[in-house]
């Protein structure tokens, strides 16, 4: 009887995303889950340079955040993120939501997806990050032509302030 692998080729490796942790090209395809709310996260992406056209990474939070730290995505060469995401605001314990915003980033070389109750202009009325949330990042490498990390995701939020960009 042959083997099918059909079954192995979409298996994705998962990593627990605790601290600062810089991810490598060889973390390709990884998913990053941040499942704890005891201290700030920080995921630093490799250079673009290094990773490759078509690198990518999906991080996700299972863990709503009720205290004041921060899950950062930083393009730590100061690459550009391009593309957007929505951000919705969570208003009851049956997780209906009352409004969303749609962010596009245009430029921005960082994205915050849980921000606790931090006081900084830039991201004071996200409120925190809720289960679930999720942002997918897509290096886009091409010889003569602008070179990008292409970003999508959801961020589900508290509060009652409006929200503002995630974008930094």
């Amino acid at each position: 009887m042959a083997k099918n692998g059909f079954s192995m080729s979409n298996r994705v490796v998962s990593e627990t995303l605790t601290g600062t942790v810089q991810a490598t090209a060889a973390d390709c395809g990884k998913h990053y889950v941040v499942n704890s709310t005891a201290a700030d996260v920080v995921l630093n992406l490799p250079s673009l340079e290094s990773a490759g056209n078509g690198w990518n990474i999906t991080v996700t939070t299972v863990a709503d955040f009720t205290a004041t730290k921060t899950v950062k995505i930083n393009s730590e060469d100061g690459s550009d993120l391009y593309g957007g995401v929505v951000a919705t605001r969570i208003t009851d314990a049956s997780q209906a939501h009352a409004s969303g915003t749609y962010f596009k980033s245009s430029g921005a070389s960082q994205i915050t997806m849980v921000s606790g109750t931090i006081t900084t202009t830039s991201i004071r009325n996200q409120g925190r990050g809720m289960m679930g949330s999720n942002i997918h990042l897509t290096a886009h490498v091409v010889d003569g032509e602008t070179n990008y990390w292409a970003v999508r995701g959801q961020i589900g939020c508290s509060g009652s302030a409006g929200l503002t960009t995630p974008f930094s």
